[in-house]
């Protein structure tokens, strides 16, 4: 998949569609991968798309959780060399 053209990213979306199988999510980069494991450790959110009845379905990630989760990391990141907290 082509990266997500500049005029599209300036729009927010609510939603992200997880990327097919060996693709990658056009907003973060991520792998299908990575965000299957990140949602399976409660660390972003998702909601099924599905007909009553039906087995299968879309899902879909809360973008604001994701994005909120990798900006969560930024003071981490960014810590000092032998630094393990933020006070230190």
């Amino acid at each position: 998949m082509a990266p997500v053209a500049a005029a599209q990213m300036a729009v927010k979306p609510e939603f992200l569609r997880f990327p097919a199988p060996g693709k990658i999510e056009p907003y973060t980069g991520l792998r299908r991968s990575q965000l299957y494991e990140l949602a399976a450790d409660g660390l972003i959110e998702t909601i099924s798309l599905r007909r009553r009845g039906k087995v299968r379905g879309t899902r879909l990630i809360v973008a604001d959780s994701l994005f909120g989760y990798l900006r969560g990391l930024i003071p981490e990141q960014n810590l000092p060399p032998g630094s393990t907290t933020l006070t230190e």
